[in-house]
């Protein structure tokens, strides 16, 4: 319980410090000292900062006494108030304290005795699981753990006191029960705490089974704790204007909610009759239906440290990769015969997951990226850009020593893990309505940022499967290509969806041999012929690579193995299937600022290059175009046109100069770009991501006359 109290009051300490501003590291895992390293490099975030070692508590809470007001108590023998204590800190800036009246303790330190800390908020023996619900005139539910979690969602949620928009799926503090099921500290999941925090964010830890009672509650009527969970996100849902909800966390599987035996010390006894995975499933399904996604702090691994801190990081608004190959490319790597047709081989690909999680990314991708093997063959990474928020720093390293051989496509499921077939009406259990255009201009501006133009693995599971109906609305923002949950459901072979490559995942996780995953792939492509076969593996490092692709090439080369990256893995399948690779460009620079002033004309200029295989005739009808649109939405309305002018071959570039006129009105709008061809079609309407930016527009400056024009 030390050891509880103690990290999860610096936790929460962190995550009020770092509101602000970055002032607080904490030293826990081994990858904290890395990543300091790193960042500490010249020109990098903490290049000239001044880092002071902080030697007790009471010096910490010394130093920033500024940033809270005192003690939010909580009740040991309600475990749930652990977290909904974490709530009411974020909110009225307070620190947790579990009321332990015994030597040692946080509360003789800290309130009975010390600095005398005030208590502000006081949880303990406030639910009891019968009469009223204090405060908020409420029946009891029947257990003390929901009236904890619904007093915290009247008080807090519905009333709009904490952001909807963050969550934290953490386990309370049943973990300290059997702290050892778990593997080690960082699996109490406190550490993680600090980011939500930083946001004022909502804690909970619910069950998502509405058939059998949770372990750790057991005496609470039947689907109590669903019932809560379902309040809890329609409120979240309600408040945030239906836009997508961010939940930082996992099921625990160790501990609650499934027949997962993991790590139980030696005990045979499961938490559920329902198992890990599907457990997974339904919490993804259910949290789907309401705009949520997971960042999937997943057990074993869920440890992350200062994330509140990372979070103060900048981030890029794009990033353009390597250009996709052209035909003659293709051509004289042998994948394309003169005659145009894609030569029969095993064209494959490697899935390097999972990293759907920031907490995995921070602590596990370093050994991995660091590894002398990594520039050897390509490295298919899968990402969730939307990682970046809590795990900028691997970022930063990617955007600074990525070769050619390191591309990103995106981790399950795109911005995040959502279970998209949840996004279309009817939406059980919330209700709402069509959730699709939110979640592609959630993922529009996420794959910009690293410039992912491909999802690597799509889960469907616990929902109905993936129809190719609804596949098609990846296509805005993942116009290159779309791998779905598994490749040997009907119709889940290579097809397209309007201009969109689409495969099923070949093989969801291939053996920890190296040897016998090469004939995991061979026995794949055992008919001969052409295949297009990704293939996923969890956590292995490019030694493991390396060794995979030599056994391919020595053991089994009569399926004339060809490791590809998702460029030209689906520029290639597009081809085959009788699909046109045109209509791709990438938006490279502009010299727009963020900050415009309304009323103004600006000289601009920008930088596209086509990514296509065809050429851009202006020549032809109006000619080729770029559209330029200030709008208050991500949709294209009136859009100021310029002629991109003469022929552009595939793979060229171009720089326009242009007059941007800015109306004459304040505040926040998208400028958006996109290539319009002579017939007056936008690229973005045939899969390739158009260009989103935010701009304000602001007043003239008082005292400036002569404001630069760009």
């Amino acid at each position: 319980m030390e050891a509880h109290e103690h990290l999860h009051l610096v936790s929460v300490l962190q995550g009020l410090a770092n509101r602000a501003a970055p002032n607080l590291l904490v030293r826990w895992m081994q990858t904290d000292d890395y990543w300091r390293g790193k960042l500490q490099q010249p020109g990098r975030f903490l290049e000239t900062a001044e880092i002071v070692s902080i030697p007790t508590l009471e010096a910490l809470l010394e130093r920033y006494a500024g940033v809270y007001q005192g003690v939010v108590l909580w009740d040991p023998s309600v475990p749930a108030t652990s977290n909904v204590a974490s709530t009411v800190a974020g909110v009225d800036n307070l620190l947790p304290i579990p009321y332990r009246d015994t030597p040692g303790s946080l509360y003789r330190r800290l309130v009975a005795a010390g600095p005398q800390l005030p208590v502000r908020v006081n949880l303990v023996g406030k639910f009891t699981g019968s009469g009223m619900i204090p405060d908020i005139n409420e029946s009891s539910s029947g257990s003390a753990k929901n009236d904890a979690y619904r007093w915290a969602i009247e008080r807090y949620l519905e009333t709009g006191l904490c952001n909807p928009a963050r969550m934290g799926y953490t386990i309370d503090s049943f973990w300290t029960s059997h702290p050892e099921y778990g593997g080690d500290y960082s699996n109490s999941a406190l550490t993680n705490h600090d980011f939500i925090i930083r946001h004022k964010g909502f804690f909970w830890d619910l069950s998502v089974w509405g058939d059998e009672k949770p372990n750790d509650d057991p005496g609470q009527p039947l689907q109590t704790d669903l019932t809560t969970l379902k309040r809890l996100f329609a409120a979240a849902a309600s408040q945030s204007n239906q836009q997508i909800i961010h939940v930082a966390g996992f099921t625990p599987w160790a501990w609650k909610y499934c027949n997962e035996l993991y790590s139980h010390g030696g005990t045979s006894t499961p938490f559920g009759k329902h198992g890990g995975v599907e457990t997974e499933w339904e919490t993804v399904r259910i949290l789907s239906s309401y705009n949520a996604f997971i960042d999937a702090d997943a057990i074993g691994l869920v440890g992350l440290s200062n994330a509140s801190f990372y979070d103060h990081m900048p981030r890029p608004e794009r990033f353009n990769f390597s250009p996709p190959p052209q035909l003659e490319d293709m051509q004289s790597s042998g994948y394309i015969s003169a005659a145009g047709e894609a030569v029969p081989r095993t064209y494959w690909i490697n899935y390097i997951g999972d990293y759907d999680s920031a907490a995995w990314m921070t602590t596990q991708l370093p050994s991995k990226w660091d590894h002398f093997r990594r520039n050897d063959l390509i490295h298919s990474w899968g990402w969730g850009p939307q990682l970046m928020e809590r795990g900028m720093p691997i970022f930063d390293e990617y955007l600074r020593t990525c070769t050619p051989r390191d591309p990103v496509w995106a981790s399950d499921n795109g911005a995040g893990y959502l279970n998209p077939t949840q996004l279309f009406t009817p939406r059980n259990p919330s209700g709402l309505g069509s959730g699709t255009a939110t979640w592609q201009n959630h993922c529009r501006r996420w794959f910009q940022s690293l410039g992912i133009r491909q999802s690597g693995f799509v889960i469907d599971g616990g929902g109905p499967n993936f129809t190719h109906a609804q596949q098609a609305i990846y296509e805005p923002f993942s116009g290159d290509g779309l791998v779905t949950h598994t490749q040997f459901r009907a119709g889940e072979y290579p097809h397209m969806i309007g201009s969109m490559p689409v495969v099923g995942m070949a093989d969801g996780g291939l053996n920890a041999s190296p040897q016998n995953a090469a004939s995991q792939i061979a026995n794949l492509a055992s008919s001969g012929g052409r295949h297009f076969l990704p293939v996923r593996s969890i956590l292995k490092d490019p030694g493991y690579y390396y060794e995979l692709n030599r056994a391919l090439q020595r053991n089994h080369a009569s399926i004339l193995p060809a490791l590809l990256d998702p460029n030209w893995f689906f520029y290639l399948m597009r081809h085959f299937l009788g699909g046109d690779n045109s209509a791709r460009a990438f938006f490279l620079a502009d010299t727009i600022p963020s900050e415009v002033i309304q009323g103004r004309t600006y000289q601009a200029r920008a930088w596209l290059r086509n990514i296509g295989w065809d050429s851009w005739d202006s020549s032809e009808g109006m000619g080729y175009r770029l559209a330029v649109n200030l709008s208050d939405s991500i949709n294209f309305t009136d859009s100021q046109l310029i002629a991109i002018g003469g022929v552009l071959a595939p793979g060229k570039m171009a720089e326009l100069q242009f007059q941007f006129e800015v109306p004459s009105e304040e505040g926040r709008k998208y400028l958006l770009m996109d290539v319009v061809d002579p017939s007056g079609n936008r690229f973005g309407e045939k899969g390739n991501p158009f260009l989103i930016r935010e701009v304000d527009l602001i007043g003239e400056p008082v005292g400036v006359s002569n404001w630069p024009e760009y």
